[in-house]
């Protein structure tokens, strides 16, 4: 990748030429659906419509990013346009609290005939036969994705141990690789509050983490993984 390829498909797209969308989409698409996992971890409603209405914006304002002159200064557009669509339309995501109930790989009984072709009696079957596994978690009984087919596992669910804003923080500095100080300009902060609002957000996660029994090295836990990009497949930007 060239230091000036992102700013000539933006002129691409800004020309008319055939294919620039395309190509706009297929290179800040994984970047746009990594920010909103940090937004919704669990891509439910309204994740598909959020990365929708994100890329539609950055499409419609492209034309700001018409002068830049590198691949950075066009992710710092597509990124600060996110986050702007993100205030504008989606402020209730944004300011969602931290949700421990929700922390968990396991799928309640209306999450997997949702998501599934199986009927309530089929799920219940392979329950009591054992083919499915089953727990009880707070009060409720949970199913196991293991081997069920159209059911993944939940990579990201230990994020709901923090609120929204500060997976968003996270995200944008360990996921996306944005410095403190890019950040304190959108945030109208300075580094300084930044770098203590990214240390405060991960003792956090880390503490809310460590209560359920889940960091037994923090290192290499699942947020370690999660924001310095050794999540595998799509789970990662990078």
């Amino acid at each position: 990748m060239t230091q000036v390829q992102a700013p000539r498909e933006i002129r691409d797209l800004l020309g008319g030429r055939p294919g620039g969308v395309n190509r706009i989409i297929k290179r800040f698409g994984k970047p746009v659906v990594d920010y909103a996992t940090a937004l919704i971890p669990d891509r439910s409603e309204p994740f598909a419509k959020l990365v929708e209405d994100i890329l539609v914006d950055v499409l419609s304002q492209a034309r700001a990013a018409a002068r830049a002159k590198s691949d950075e200064e066009v992710f710092e557009f597509v990124t600060e346009s996110a986050l702007r669509t993100v205030r504008s339309r989606y402020r209730d995501v944004l300011e969602s609290p931290a949700k421990p109930t929700k922390a968990t790989s396991s799928y309640s009984f209306k999450e997997v005939l949702a998501r599934t072709s199986m009927t309530e009696a089929e799920l219940t079957e392979g329950i009591s036969s054992g083919r499915i596994r089953a727990v009880r978690e707070d009060n409720e009984m949970k199913v196991k994705p293991d081997g069920i087919s159209g059911l993944n596992d939940r990579k990201a669910h230990y994020a709901f141990h923090i609120s929204a804003a500060e997976r968003e923080l996270l995200c944008l500095h360990y996921r996306l690789g944005f410095s403190p100080e890019v950040i304190a300009r959108w945030a109208g902060a300075t580094p300084g509050q930044i770098e203590e609002m990214l240390a405060t957000s991960s003792n956090n996660l880390a503490k809310s983490l460590a209560k359920k029994g889940e960091t037994p090295e923090r290192q290499d836990t699942e947020i370690r993984r999660y924001i310095d990009g050794r999540m595998g497949d799509d789970e990662t930007a990078k």
